[in-house]
């Protein structure tokens, strides 16, 4: 389990779950970026199969960027926030259907 200041991870048996909680409408700060790599950094060594990205309140799930800190983002941020997991589009089903619209893959 763990937490920074805008995100909270926990695994349960091979699932782990990682919640964005940065009121009211959970933007996606560097706080989240930072804690999504811890946690699939933990979630990998735990060998966690699956992952649940969901978050806190009823206002939103995320509410984009969180656009006062993109000015200060640069390439090698973003892309070590990518390099953290294998992110795929949803092919199809029940993933698509029901509106997500990314899927992350720990590696092996």
């Amino acid at each position: 389990m763990g937490a920074n200041a805008h995100t909270r991870w926990w695994t349960e048996g091979p699932v782990g779950t990682i919640v964005l909680d940065n009121p009211p409408m959970n933007v996606l700060s560097d706080e989240n970026r930072r804690g999504i790599r811890e946690a699939l950094a933990e979630f990998r060594d735990a060998g966690a199969r699956a992952v649940v990205l969901t978050g806190a309140g009823e206002r939103a799930f995320c509410g984009g960027a969180a656009l006062k800190e993109e000015e200060e983002l640069t390439a090698e941020t973003v892309g070590k926030f990518l390099k953290a997991g294998d992110v795929f589009p949803p092919q199809s089903g029940a993933g698509r259907e029901q509106g997500f619209q990314r899927r992350v893959a720990l590696p092996q």
